[in-house]
């Protein structure tokens, strides 16, 4: 999952009034079905979401769905994803997102429990009571939250305030031989909750992404990142974010190529 706005580089802030860009939503799945939920933003006097907030809500319990905070709702959407693994959600109407009130706001995917026939479940013929429970759409991590400042950002809000992330290794340009073990390395940074690892593809398209906790600066690629890579230069990232999903620090692109078995070195 990755939100981002349509613009060439990382929304900053916005002024007083103006207009925000649109957004989407990248999405990975596996399956099909009804994607179903609702865009909501949390505004400057609103309590920051938690974790838990911030899991889809067939992730949780049944007993503790309903305990996830709401915000200021945008926008509903109810979508098929189709077979393909892949999938651009649109955001909210760009006119819905506000901008009239000055400090941090954060745009957040709710995304629900499906009531499509395949995801729900009968408790009784499960022997676990009565009633049904609704489930698909899960999701083992938090959802990101897509940032923004309404006025003049404070220092300490902007991306590299903490003095950037720096990626240890493999170092940039790096060509990995067929079979061997990569793992990416990175430098701490402080008042970090979990750091969030993406790599993209040759197409510039999210072809893997993990969250890390604070306590470890290093993620071993999955085995089926080289097949999936193919020939084509990756490129890869990190961001360190705090607790209530803001960026603290970002480390900026570094390329990295797996070589194919039985490739002609120069």
């Amino acid at each position: 999952m990755k939100l981002a706005f349509a613009i060439d580089k990382p929304l900053l802030s916005v002024k007083v009034g103006d207009a925000a860009p649109s957004l989407a939503a990248q999405i990975s799945y596996t399956g099909t079905g009804r994607l179903k939920g609702r865009w909501e933003v949390v505004l400057p006097s609103d309590e920051r979401p938690s974790t838990r907030d911030l899991l889809t809500e067939a992730t949780l319990p049944p007993d503790q769905r309903s305990l996830q905070k709401r915000y200021t709702e945008l926008e509903r959407f109810n979508v098929t994803l189709l077979p393909g693994g892949r999938a651009t959600l649109p955001g909210p109407d760009p006119k819905r997102i506000p901008t009239s009130t000055e400090g941090f706001h954060q745009i957040l995917l709710r995304i629900e429990a499906s009531d499509d026939p395949d995801s729900v479940s009968n408790l009784e013929n499960a022997s676990a009571g009565v009633g049904v429970v609704l489930g698909g759409a899960v999701a083992g991590f938090p959802l990101p939250a897509l940032n923004y400042y309404v006025g003049s950002a404070p220092a300490e809000l902007l991306p590299g305030a903490t003095g950037g992330l720096a990626l240890l290794s493999p170092a940039n340009r790096t060509v990995v031989a067929p079979g061997e073990t990569t793992t990416f390395r990175w430098a701490p940074v402080g008042s970090t909750a979990f750091y969030r690892l993406e790599v993209f593809g040759g197409d510039g398209a999210l072809l893997h992404e993990a969250y890390v906790a604070a306590t470890s600066t290093s993620y071993a690629a999955p085995a089926w990142l080289a097949s999936a890579a193919g020939d084509a230069v990756l490129k890869w990232s990190v961001t360190s974010l705090a607790k209530d999903g803001r960026e603290l620090a970002d480390s900026g692109a570094s390329e990295i190529r797996f070589e194919k078995k039985g490739a002609e070195k120069p």
